[in-house]
């Protein structure tokens, strides 16, 4: 029944070091990416998201079509170039003076969109807020202590240890810079009217239709963005997306159905751009409750699974199968690691183990997506060879974002974007404290080495502390990992510009539009 094909043949694989500067040494900072002029300016750039947007406001979300729209209203402290690389952005430099003390100097001359100005009161402001309110970039940044205002163009974070992913968080929503007055002023509305210093600034935003950004005329950046507005269009269902990207109802899409990855290829009316990108696809199992409280159970599911199938009759080849949440673009990625193949005698073993030999069933929680659906169907038959029950439930996408807040599902089709740092997926995801921790997976073996690789800032070290933890979680299961797939998004020929990056974000101030 399932359709066979080859598999890709290579990957592209990078290395993301991020080791910290010694003792009182200046951070050396790579030169931001050269990037050809604008070939067109103005016009409305029309870009195809996999689903509507939920919270336009940094510090409460993690959402990718959030992560999308932030990207354009807001700047981060530092940046993250398509082939990541730390640079600055809002911060011209920064210094570690010791190892938990570093000073950033700020851009001078930045506005935010409502005319107030950027300074190291902005960053104090907003670094404590993202502490403070109970939201993802908590655990993200523990490890600051406090923020002093040195100057109004300098900022010092004192941190309570050593941190080496604290740069790379930095280069993500924990970075990104909201306006003090439009917050204090706005208030919980503030979630619906987002301001930043970005080179797009918030327009409007109608609920399951679209949200549009314009052109921010004093932005610092000199001569960008090339467009003058860009308006995002939630389009859940893939084929249909695609489908207005062919016809000319769309410019950008945010992804390409794996099935019509080789069509999309051969056709000169578009460009395709693919990535191998930074997180994984999987079961994510939320262990506080029964059956999957115990470890066996867990287990059992994981050996059930025949991933390479997977990858060849629902991605067309256009993955590869996971075992774990380091991905081939991170350091520390290996092709050898593999600890489940397909064992239906071992999984009804360890189900006898459990004292469920007669089986047993489950929901699985599927937001609607076309490639999750149709992996939830092939997870459907291959359990049950071993016995397992598994009801698919499908869910929109912001039901499904409240019920993972909530610990409100047994199990659910997931998985993690990644982040350039693994801490950014490690520690987020697997740490009993992490902020993202959507299993209740809490082991404190787990735990001690994520929080020591935090600390080291020996890059060989801190990856093969990773790689400890990766194989405790992998044995525990609280989620049970399938694959990783590319990034890929498309765009129409008239769309110049462009650049993919392997954490799942679209970059859209050097696009232009040619007519």
């Amino acid at each position: 029944m399932y359709r066979k094909i080859v598999m890709l043949a290579t990957l592209l694989t990078l290395v993301v070091l991020n080791d910290l500067p010694s003792n009182r040494r200046a951070a050396t900072l790579a030169a931001p990416a050269v990037v050809a002029p604008c070939t067109a300016r103005g016009g409305t750039l029309r870009v195809g998201l996999d689903s509507d947007l939920i919270n336009l406001d940094p510090d409460a979300s993690t959402s990718r079509p959030d992560r999308q729209v932030w990207k354009e209203v807001f700047n981060t402290l530092v940046g993250l170039t398509a082939d990541l690389k730390i640079v600055p952005e809002l911060a011209e430099s920064w210094e570690y003076r010791s190892p938990t003390t570093i000073v950033f100097k700020l851009r001078q001359g930045v506005k935010f969109h409502d005319g107030t100005d950027f300074d190291a009161d902005a960053v104090k402001f907003n670094i404590e807020r993202k502490k403070s309110i109970a939201g993802p970039r908590v655990s993200e940044l523990a490890s600051v202590e406090s923020v002093e205002v040195v100057d109004r163009s300098t900022v010092k974070f004192n941190l309570k240890e050593p941190f080496a992913p604290l740069l790379a968080i930095l280069t993500d929503g924990s970075g990104m810079m909201s306006s003090p007055t439009a917050v204090r002023r706005l208030g919980p509305d503030y979630a619906r009217n987002p301001v930043g210093t970005g080179p797009f600034r918030f327009v409007e935003w109608l609920k399951g239709d679209h949200l549009t950004v314009r052109r921010f005329d004093r932005y610092w950046e000199k001569d960008l963005p090339c467009a003058e507005e860009i308006r995002f269009i939630p389009v859940s269902d893939e084929s249909v997306k695609l489908t207005n990207l062919k016809t000319g109802a769309l410019d950008v899409v945010d992804s390409v159905p794996p099935k019509d990855v080789a069509g999309l290829k051969q056709d000169n009316k578009f460009k395709y751009f693919e990535v191998s990108d930074l997180g994984w696809r999987s079961l994510d199992i939320n262990v506080t409750r029964p059956p999957f409280d115990t470890k066996a159970v867990r287990q059992a599911v994981a050996w059930a699974i025949d991933r390479d199938i997977i990858v060849r009759a629902v991605l067309f080849g256009t993955g590869v199968v996971s075992h774990g949440p380091i991905s081939p673009m991170h350091p520390g990625y290996q092709r050898a690691f593999a600890p489940y193949r397909r064992n239906v005698e071992k999984a009804k073993g360890l189900l006898s183990e459990a004292g469920r030999a007669g089986g047993f069933g489950f929901t699985v929680m599927v937001p609607r997506f076309e490639v999750r659906e149709q992996v939830a169907q092939v997870l459907r038959e291959q359990l049950a060879e071993v016995g397992i029950q598994l009801d698919i439930q499908l869910v929109d996408f912001g039901d499904y974002v409240r019920r993972l807040r909530t610990k409100d599902y047994a199990a659910q089709m997931g998985g993690w974007s990644g982040r350039p740092d693994l801490d950014g997926s490690l520690h987020f995801m697997f740490h009993g404290r992490g902020s993202q921790n959507v299993t209740g997976y809490d082991n404190a073996k787990v735990n001690e080495l994520l929080d020591r690789a935090r600390t080291v800032t020996d890059q060989n070290v801190r990856v093969r502390l990773y790689q400890a933890a990766q194989a405790i979680v992998a044995d525990e299961a609280p989620s049970v990992f399938l694959f990783y797939l590319p990034q890929n998004e498309a765009a129409t020929a008239r769309v110049d510009g462009y650049r993919s990056s392997p954490d799942n974000i679209l970059r859209l101030k050097y696009v232009s539009i040619r007519k």
